[in-house]
């Protein structure tokens, strides 16, 4: 799909950030141990054949890769079928396991959930038919398959097609269609799926509203990002340290414009703050600061 529309190109958008993030492994390393803490790079080998990966997504006590063959791999803590196989069980991975047999057409991975007073955990996969399948965590219904059921092997999110980027944040999901429309389920009690309301649970996807051109998509804690293909970033949900970026405090169910930013080319949603990384090279950040995660000397909110 190509769009003539000024600004960034979806297709070449999407083919650029696989380039840009695809990992180097690296080799002939070394690491040291505290307890259970590695201080330096530890080389990982899974299936054979570790170098080569597709994608990779960080968890919040979990870890997936997609392999180039279309094969997701996983490891880490496994309490509710984050691993999409249940097999497993729901002790700790420590090396990574093959999530199914039948999965061979995986083209990207996201997983959310929350390390806090309770673990939870879900896993998302998007396959190269345009499908979403999910595991793991489902009492918000970010699982997308209609129930609140937790899911310890993959089930197909309903009513979604044509997907090209998915994003899992604590207790909600996010999918960009390839028309430019983004779609949310789960947890929406601040607004974080962007459709006008704030009803809870969102069992199954729902579009955000007056929302298009959308090239790429990002899930926080409770608060969601889009980047236009103009360049422009607009944000949805909890907004109580400005993470939001629209100089207000303010929760917002639907989609708002981040104040005086243009020339975006990547974000990314935080627990309470969010960053983008415009054209030129230059990273701008906004929302809560407490532990200096926007950047800046002090610990102030920035609103924008």
């Amino acid at each position: 799909m190509k769009r003539r529309e000024k600004g960034l190109n979806i297709s070449k958008y999407l083919d650029w950030t696989k380039k840009l993030q695809k990992p180097r492994l690296l080799h002939n390393g070394f690491h040291a141990t505290v307890g259970a803490i590695l201080l330096s790079c530890l080389q990982l080998a899974y299936g054979g054949d570790g170098a080569a990966t597709a994608a990779i997504e960080a968890g919040p006590l979990n870890s997936v890769v997609v392999k180039n063959d279309g094969t997701v791999w996983a490891w880490g803590r496994n309490a509710y079928g984050e691993s999409g196989n249940a097999l497993i069980g729901s002790t700790a991975v420590t090396n990574p396991v093959l999530t199914s047999l039948t999965l061979t057409n995986a083209v990207a991975v996201a997983s959310g959930g929350m390390d806090s007073l309770q673990y939870y955990a879900h896993t998302l996969v998007l396959r190269s038919d345009g499908l979403i399948l999910s595991s793991g965590t489902n009492n918000f219904g970010q699982l997308g398959d209609g129930t609140t059921v937790t899911r310890t092997n993959f089930v197909v999110v309903t009513n979604l097609a044509n997907i090209v980027a998915i994003a899992a944040g604590s207790y909600h999901s996010l999918a960009l269609r390839a028309d430019g429309t983004v779609w949310g389920w789960g947890n929406n009690t601040s607004g974080q799926i962007g459709n006008g309301t704030n009803i809870s649970p969102q069992l199954t996807p729902v579009q955000a509203t007056n929302l298009v051109d959308v090239v790429a998509i990002s899930a926080g804690q409770y608060h969601s990002l889009a980047l236009k293909a103009d360049g422009t970033v607009w944000a949805w949900g909890t907004n109580n340290c400005g993470q939001l970026g629209d100089n207000t405090i303010t929760n917002r169910l639907n989609p708002v414009m981040a104040t005086n930013l243009n020339g975006v080319v990547a974000i990314s949603a935080g627990a309470n703050y969010s960053l983008a990384l415009k054209g030129d090279g230059t990273v701008w950040a906004w929302g809560t600061n407490n532990v200096g995660q926007i950047g800046i000397s002090n610990t102030l909110l920035r609103l924008a």
